[in-house]
């Protein structure tokens, strides 16, 4: 399956196509954000039981979005999960959420690297675990998050998630993995 998102800024189509699996969780649907906000790009679910993994790939309405993990840019989109956190807190959605760990990704040989941060939370009665982690690639903002019920024998299904949506986008040529053409 194929997700196109408008490159705003940049005259360009950028097409993505992404795998049916990453760390044996099973995509699900992709779903683009509404015509009116194209700078959300679209998000594509996957799942494995309960546990369940999202990839996100967006611009923001940025047009220069430098690759890897380690730019203001990068940092404005996890300091915005934190306050969306935060406010979920504040409303009671959310009880007891706290930050478990954060941290750089540093694959071996692995050119796409993200930066991470795990929390943990309460959802009605449920501890859910989560982590969500963010990089620049090509032009794009991309985003992976995974959540699972606690406790749960499974712990490394999270971060192997990201470790294989990262060796993805590095293991292939960048015309591989992301195609430019003019928007008509």
């Amino acid at each position: 399956m194929m997700e196109r998102i408008t490159k705003r800024g940049r005259d360009r189509l950028t097409a993505v196509t992404l795998p049916d699996q990453f760390a044996g969780l099973r995509r699900l649907e992709a779903a683009p954000h509404p015509p009116e906000r194209p700078e959300m790009g679209v998000s594509v679910a996957y799942r494995k039981g309960e546990v369940t993994g999202r990839v996100a790939l967006y611009d923001r309405g940025l047009s220069d979005i430098p690759d890897g993990p380690e730019s203001s840019t990068i940092y404005d989109e996890i300091n915005r999960v934190l306050a969306d956190l935060g406010e979920r807190v504040e409303i009671g959605m959310y009880q007891g959420a706290h930050i478990i760990d954060q941290y750089l990704t540093r694959e071996s040989g692995c050119r796409v690297n993200f930066f991470c941060v795990e929390y943990e939370y309460r959802l009605r009665s449920q501890r859910i675990g989560a982590a969500v982690c963010f990089t620049g690639h090509d032009g794009l903002i991309v985003m992976v998050s995974c959540e699972q019920p606690l406790p749960s024998a499974d712990t490394e299904t999270r971060r192997a998630f990201v470790a294989d949506v990262a060796a993805f986008l590095a293991g292939r040529g960048s015309d591989e993995v992301l195609c430019a053409a003019a928007c008509n």
